[in-house]
Order: C-alpha cells, then structure tokens, then sequence
C-alpha cells in the first residue's frame, strides 16, 4: 500500500539536509583545538596540622585541624576545603573526609572526625 502524500506544512515533515560536494569538510583536529589555561592560584597553603587537646584523642573523637592561608592577592574568596587522604602500603588511600572552613586572621581551622575506614584492609 502507499504511503500517504505529506505536504510542507504538515507537522513532522522533515527532509534530509544535502551536504554541498564542491565544499571539503574538516575535521577538528587537536592542533586547532587549544586547552584552556588554569586560573592561577590566589592563596598558598602551608603548615597543615591536626591540633590534638590536651586531654587527648579517644575513638571517634573529633580533632581540630587547620592550615595557614597566605593570599597572593587581594580576593573576597575565603574559603579552604580540607580532604582527609592516608597512605598504606605505599598507596595513597582517600578516606572520604572533606569539610569547608573559612580563613580568619591568616588560619583556616574546622574539625575532623577521624575514624578507621572500612576501605583499607586490617591486619589480624
């Protein structure tokens, strides 16, 4: 049976673009194509540390770390995200910690709750 005639104006009548034979199209290449640069930074971090009281760390206890922040230049951008890695048996290990703070007075300080990671192995 044959299909049933479809006019211009009818929705969902489409045709097929001609590509023109006399134009060559090119392909991108990575030659043309340029990386885009990294925004340097505006801050330098420098003596990270925990902080750990006085009375000591027990279990899931939360401990106090900070870093000194040092801006290059003058930015409204204050905050500093802290991420918690390990290394074990000479692999570097993420343990899934990340908190924001915010610099006051040339130091960025939040707390950590530092517990064992279900990701490493235990010995015993």
């Amino acid at each position: 049976m044959p299909e049933p005639w479809h006019g211009i104006n009818d929705p969902g009548f489409w045709t097929k673009p001609q590509a023109e034979p006399d134009k060559k199209q090119k392909a991108v290449t990575d030659n043309e194509t340029k990386p885009k640069e990294k925004a340097a930074p505006v801050a330098s971090l420098s003596d990270a540390k925990f902080v750990t009281p006085e009375s000591g760390l027990k279990f899931n206890d939360k401990c106090v770390v900070q870093v000194s922040v040092k801006y290059k230049e003058q930015t409204s951008q204050t905050r500093v995200t802290f991420r918690l890695f390990c290394t074990y048996k000479d692999k570097k290990h993420d343990l899934n910690k990340k908190v924001d703070a915010n610099e006051s007075n040339g130091f960025a300080k939040t707390e950590l709750r530092c517990i064992i990671p279900t990701t490493i192995p235990r010995r015993g």
